[in-house]
């Protein structure tokens, strides 16, 4: 349904299932306005609405006269949301595609739920936000000093996934959704103790760098020195235990059997390590000939993460 202006005077709950298009609407003393299918390309001023369920906000946010008081807000069909000027949001649910963005001005974020085909999906400064959901596509997410606890993704990716985690304190356990790895960042999280990266099971049909940097955060590797070949003793190469690192060796290992190792690009730290039993760091580890482990940085070379077990 297509109409033009709407002033609505009175009611405190507004529902208008069918309208799709509207010229500029009034309704401001609706303290919820649902409109679900509607593409918002004109004011649309609610004074008193805490809830607003839409189809889209159409070229700009700013339509949304009362933006910064808004609660909840519910986008069934949008094709981007910059959430920049809704400090009061509490509740997001989107499904849609394009770009979305949440910085710090969203300082009340607590849920998120993504569905749809998204090209990037950017969250920032949302100490807040202890619930994301997301659904469907995302090929670039980046979730960045956030509230939340656990992060188990249910997106998958069309073409490469790019997939930045860092600086959220109180994330504890992060699950990865995504194959096709072109981009791993996960670093910052001071609390993060269980990884899973099992997800990344295929290595992309087209030549391409896979970036990786874990670093920083509260993960664990045992390191077992190698042991240098001496007259009878046979030369028996390092290991690393870091079970949650493990699960991301299959996909490290078969991108460089395709792509050669000058197409990975790998920085990895787990912080929390043991030497022989003994509290150290990867460049504390004794240099022994004929291993791979250097001892000297990060691990950086498919060659040290295949130790990983």
């Amino acid at each position: 349904m297509e109409v033009g202006d709407i002033t609505l005077t009175g009611p405190t709950s507004v529902s208008l299932p069918s309208l799709t298009t509207a010229g500029t609407i009034t309704a401001d003393e609706a303290v919820v306005f649902e409109a679900p299918i509607l593409d918002v390309s004109a004011t649309l001023a609610t004074a008193s609405a805490t809830t607003l369920v839409l189809g889209n906000i159409n070229t700009t946010e700013t339509l949304i006269g009362n933006r910064a008081t808004i609660e909840t807000l519910t986008l069934n069909t949008s094709n981007g949301f910059a959430g920049g000027d809704f400090a009061s949001l509490n509740d997001l649910s989107v499904q849609g595609t394009g770009v979305i963005t949440l910085t710090s001005n969203n300082s009340s974020l607590e849920s998120v739920n993504i569905k749809g085909a998204h090209t990037s999906v950017s969250i920032a400064g949302t100490a807040s936000l202890t619930s994301l959901v997301t659904a469907g596509t995302i090929e670039t997410l980046s979730i960045d000093a956030t509230g939340l606890v656990s992060f188990n993704p249910g997106h998958a990716v069309v073409n490469l996934s790019s997939l930045t985690v860092k600086d959220n304190a109180s994330l504890v356990s992060l699950t990865t959704s995504t194959d096709y790895l072109g981009s791993l960042t996960v670093t910052g999280n001071a609390s993060l103790t269980t990884v899973d990266f099992s997800s990344y099971q295929n290595v992309s049909n087209s030549e391409t760098t896979a970036t990786i940097t874990i670093n920083g955060n509260g993960l664990s590797a045992a390191i077992t020195t190698a042991i240098a070949a001496n007259g009878a003793v046979a030369f028996k190469e390092a290991t690393i235990v870091s079970p949650g690192l493990a699960t991301l060796k299959a996909a490290v290992l078969a991108h460089v059997a395709v792509y050669g190792e000058a197409k990975l690009s790998l920085d990895v730290d787990p912080t929390n390590i043991t030497i022989n039993g003994t509290a150290g760091a990867l460049t504390s580890v004794t240099q022994v000939a004929g291993s791979v482990l250097k001892g000297s940085d990060n691990i950086n070379t498919s060659a040290e993460f295949a130790l990983i077990n």
